[in-house]
C-alpha cells in the first residue's frame, strides 16, 4: 500500500508541480482561470451560498447566517417559507454551502466569512448591519461555533434541535460517527481532540454574552433532548446567557423549519423568526 501511494505521489508532482505532493519541483502552477473560479469573493459568492436579497426591497437592517442540517448534499437555490418571512422584515439570510458533514471544522468557518464579507461587499451593507446565526441539528454546532470562532461578532444565535454535545453524539448513532471522522480526519491534533475544540459543550466559557433561543422537542429521535438541549441550556444559564428555551411536545427532529411542514407548527416558527428578526435595525 505504501508503494502504491508514494507512486501515486510522484506522478501528481509531475503532473501538478504545485501540488502538496511536488511544492518544491518547478512548474507554472494552476492557470488563472481556477485561480478565479476557487476565490470567493462578490462575484463568486453566489456559488459557495444562497440568499434572500431578491426578496428584500429597501436597506437590509441584519444579516441571518442559516446553517444547514447534516446530509443537506446540494446547495439550496429557493427561497423557502421563512426566508420569505424574514425578507419581508429586511433581514438578509445567507446559506453557505460548506459541505454535507463538515461538523463546523476550521474550514467551514472561515469559508462562512468569505461568504459574509463578500455578500457585503456585494450588496453594500454595512458593518454596523448586525448578524445573527441559527442553524438546526448539526447547523446547531455551527452558529455555536461561528459564534466564538468566526470573524464578525453575532448579535444572537438560536437553534432548532441542535446539536450541543459534539462528544456524546459521536456515539449517539453510527452515521454521526463517519462523518465527524471526514470533517476532522485532515487535523494534526487527530479526530478526538477537534472534537474537543468544536463540541459546544466545551465552548459555553467562550460564547458570547448575546440572547439565545433554543428549541427542542421532547420526542427527538436523532438528538436526545435530555443530552443536548436541556444539558447546554443550563450551563448556558449558570454562566448567565440570557436563554429562551422553548420545548415542543409531539414534534420530531427539527420539523417546525424544514420544506413542508412549516404550516404545522405556526405559532414555533413565528417565535423563531421573531427572535432573529428582532435584531433588526
Amino acid at each position: 500500500m505504501r508503494t502504491i501511494t508514494r507512486l501515486a505521489a510522484v506522478v501528481l508532482a509531475a503532473a501538478f508541480p504545485q501540488s502538496p505532493f511536488g511544492a518544491s519541483v518547478a512548474g507554472e502552477g494552476a492557470p488563472d482561470n481556477l485561480e478565479r473560479v476557487f476565490r470567493i469573493d462578490r462575484n463568486t459568492v453566489e456559488n459557495y451560498s444562497y440568499n434572500n436579497k431578491s426578496l428584500i426591497s429597501g436597506q437590509v437592517k441584519a444579516v441571518a447566517i442559516d446553517f444547514q442540517g447534516l446530509n443537506y448534499g446540494a446547495l439550496k437555490t429557493e427561497p423557502n417559507p421563512m426566508d420569505e418571512a424574514l425578507a419581508a422584515k429586511s433581514v438578509l439570510v445567507i446559506q453557505p454551502w460548506p459541505g454535507p458533514w463538515h461538523w463546523s471544522n476550521f474550514q467551514a468557518i472561515r469559508q462562512t466569512d468569505l461568504i459574509i464579507a463578500a455578500t457585503r461587499e456585494k450588496y453594500g451593507i454595512g458593518g454596523d448591519v448586525p448578524v445573527v446565526v441559527y442553524g438546526r441539528s448539526m447547523g446547531g454546532v455551527s452558529a455555536y461555533n461561528y459564534a466564538v470562532y468566526g470573524e464578525f461578532p453575532v448579535a444572537g444565535v438560536a437553534g432548532n434541535c441542535p446539536v450541543t454535545d459534539l462528544a456524546h453524539h459521536a456515539t449517539e448513532r453510527p452515521d454521526v460517527a463517519r462523518g465527524i471522522y471526514r470533517a476532522f480526519a485532515h487535523y494534526d491534533s487527530g479526530v478526538a481532540l477537534a472534537v474537543a475544540w468544536h463540541n459546544p459543550a466545551a465552548l459555553v466559557d467562550k460564547l458570547p454574552k448575546v440572547p439565545y433561543f433554543v428549541i427542542s422537542t421532547d420526542t427527538d429521535e436523532s438528538v436526545d433532548k435530555e443530552a443536548h438541549a436541556d444539558r447546554f441550556v443550563a450551563a448556558l444559564r449558570a454562566k448567565n446567557h440570557s436563554v429562551e428555551y422553548l420545548v415542543v411536545p409531539g414534534m420530531t427532529h427539527v420539523e417546525f423549519d424544514i420544506p413542508g411542514r412549516f404550516d404545522k407548527y405556526p405559532d414555533v416558527l413565528k417565535r423563531y423568526i421573531d427572535f432573529i428578526a428582532g435584531f433588526a435595525r
